[in-house]
């Protein structure tokens, strides 16, 4: 150990304390005596018992005599080698006692420890650069709801609202249809769509048009020739625009004299007919002086050009508009559904022959569907004829149990689950007044997707119901007192495998002798979460004395959460004014929604529930992206 000390303080070699001076002979003696305590501590090292302390002390003892003697012989002879000069004088000459073997070593260990102490400063600068000179994701840090005033309410009862991320940002936006009262001293009203951020609901663009937009779609990726995504507008009778998605700035319109009528429902895209790489759009169009002819035209989507002429159909339904809906057979067949209170369909090939007669089809439309064209009858110009009898709601269902997009036909009095590969009926319920357009999501694990419906009940009541997909039967249903129109409900995919349902109404049914509140008075819509873990439970997210026209949801990628927005019309503060209202728009986090909800009892649990169970359940309930 003291010769390790004296290496490591670089000590010079010893001088005799008697004389005063340095003495080589002494000096090799201390040289000597130092190696062999380095070789003593080196053997003992290396001859130690290798079960450790737990060895026996006499086999210690012995390998430290039998070291101390080994020891003392080396010595002799080194000793004996330097005084005399002999050969045996070489046997010092060991590599690890090379000074200049160990300058080398001390040089190598520099360079390493000076490499290593390089390599971590460059490293933190570079993550230091990172975190200061690197912008965060917009996204990162999002206020959790916000909402903003947008204008008044327009002459359409239901604004149309399109979520899509239109500044390229990962977050997604809300585009809505807008009116200002104009800036001169007229009551005419300026329509336009806007379109606002997703984090702060700050405004990106906005666009006037001549009519208020009655249907917004997005998502278009070659409409108009452009390099990125586009989006639609379309109004009543001289609005069918293409915009740029993130500038909102024109790409095309048609002219209103090519539609020659009011556009009945939104336009429905279809693939390229005219080889110019780019999908077409199909659009219905209702003459202005007829009620029962259905017109469907034919548009580019490169510059809005019409193809063709006009394909007119004489139905004699009536009702409601439904479709233009495009349904792929099982082998690859297209067929577009349609049809006034009945749905009817044609093929998109019969559809292109008529609007142009001279024209050779595309081969995207030479497939056929056998079970199809055999329900046409002898006739072919005739329509395949789907379903009928008031029906207010054409829907596609998809999942890994079902076929070819099947479909689900909602009528005022009842629900039918149609298989789409031939058209024929699985199971159908009836269900008188139903208010609001089903909503598909998953309540039970037959990976068959569900159906929540809204229906008006006779003592002025709204009962929420959710029917299993697979064989019609109720699964959930609840009563409310409800002083909304029909406000379309939402499902979201969790991370349990099960969707969140969620949907709009006042409180739970009264009792027999609770009054009816003043209808004058204003009345608290609250906004309910349903998830098939606790169906006696709801969860009340949020409330508001607006009335809520139209909502939506999305999935935030970024924060593994959704987002839910609504647009309401809130009274004007003075009630003798002549506004309608404002019309605003409102973001709500979910993820932070349900963990400052209040839980709402529909009654006694099937089985006993712990006091922090349905708490924890719902604060580590993530929302997850709905896979297609």
């Amino acid at each position: 150990m003291a010769a390790a000390l004296s290496r490591a303080l670089k000590l010079p070699g010893k001088k005799h304390t008697g004389l005063g001076e340095y003495d080589p002979l002494t000096q090799a003696d201390s040289d000597e005596s130092e190696e062999e305590e380095e070789e003593e501590e080196d053997e003992l090292v290396l001859n130690f018992p290798r079960n450790g302390f737990n060895g026996s002390t006499q086999a210690c003892r012995s390998t430290g005599l039998q070291t101390q003697g080994g020891n003392r012989e080396r010595a002799a002879v080194r000793k004996h080698g330097r005084l005399t000069g002999g050969p045996e004088a070489r046997i010092d000459r060991e590599p690890g006692s090379d000074p200049e073997l160990k300058d080398r070593a001390g040089r190598a260990q520099l360079i390493r420890t000076t490499l290593f102490l390089a390599t971590l400063c460059v490293s933190v600068l570079a993550v230091l650069m990172c975190a200061f000179l690197i912008p965060c994701r917009k996204g990162a840090l999002w206020p959790k709801h916000w909402n903003r005033s947008v204008g008044e309410m327009g002459v359409v009862s239901l604004p149309p609202l399109e979520l899509w991320d239109v500044d390229n940002d990962t977050v997604t936006d809300v585009v809505i249809a807008t009116t200002q009262p104009a800036n001169d001293s007229s009551a005419s009203l300026v329509h336009s769509v806007s379109a606002l951020s997703g984090i702060d609901g700050a405004l990106l663009w906005t666009q006037s048009v001549l009519e208020e937009a009655r249907f917004i779609q997005c998502g278009f990726e070659r409409l108009g020739r452009g390099s990125g995504p586009a989006c639609l507008l379309t109004g009543t009778s001289a609005l069918l625009r293409a915009v740029r998605a993130d500038t909102g700035s024109s790409l095309w319109q048609l002219p209103p004299q090519a539609l020659e009528g009011r556009i009945a429902a939104p336009a429905l895209r279809v693939p390229d007919l005219n080889a110019d790489s780019v999908p077409e759009l199909l659009v219905a169009v209702r003459p202005a002086d007829q009620q029962s002819d259905l017109s469907l035209l034919l548009v580019s989507g490169a510059d809005g050009a019409v193809i063709g002429s006009r394909v007119t159909f004489n139905l004699t339904g009536q009702g409601k508009p439904i479709g233009p809906q495009l349904h792929v057979t099982k082998g690859g067949a297209i067929y577009i559904l349609f049809g006034f209170g009945s749905v009817e369909a044609t093929s998109l090939k019969d559809i292109f022959l008529q609007a142009n007669r001279k024209a050779t089809p595309p081969r995207a439309l030479l497939s056929q569907d056998p079970d199809w064209e055999q329900l046409r009858g002898e006739n072919l110009s005739s329509l395949i004829h789907v379903a009928s009898g008031h029906v207010e709601y054409l829907a596609s269902l998809s999942g890994s149990t079902l076929s070819c997009n099947d479909l689900l036909i909602t009528t005022r009095g009842s629900l039918s689950f149609i298989r789409g590969s031939n058209l024929q009926r699985k199971w159908s319920i009836r269900i008188p007044r139903i208010q609001s357009p089903p909503v598909f999501g998953f309540f039970n694990k037959d990976d068959i997707p569900d159906i929540m419906l809204q229906v008006s009940t006779a003592d002025g009541l709204k009962k929420v119901l959710v029917i299993d997909g697979s064989s019609g039967r109720s699964l959930w249903q609840a009563e409310f007192r409800c002083h909304l129109q029909a406000v379309g409900g939402t499902a979201l995919a969790t991370s349990t495998g099960q969707s969140a349902f969620l949907f709009w109404a006042d409180d739970l049914r009264p009792s027999g002798n609770a009054t009816s509140p003043n209808p004058e008075s204003l009345v608290l819509h609250r906004l309910y979460l349903l998830h098939s873990t606790y169906p006696t439970i709801l969860l009340e997210l949020m409330s508001s004395t607006d009335t809520i026209l139209s909502t939506g949801a999305r999935y935030v990628e970024q924060q593994k959460d959704a987002f839910y927005i609504t647009v309401a019309t809130r009274p004007a503060p003075d009630s003798s004014s002549s506004k309608t209202g404002a019309q605003v728009v409102s973001r709500l986090s979910l993820k932070r929604a349900v963990t400052h909800a209040s839980p709402v009892a529909l009654g006694p649990p099937s089985q006993p529930l712990g006091p922090f169970e349905v708490a924890n359940f719902f604060n580590k309930l993530e929302f997850i992206k709905t896979q297609k």
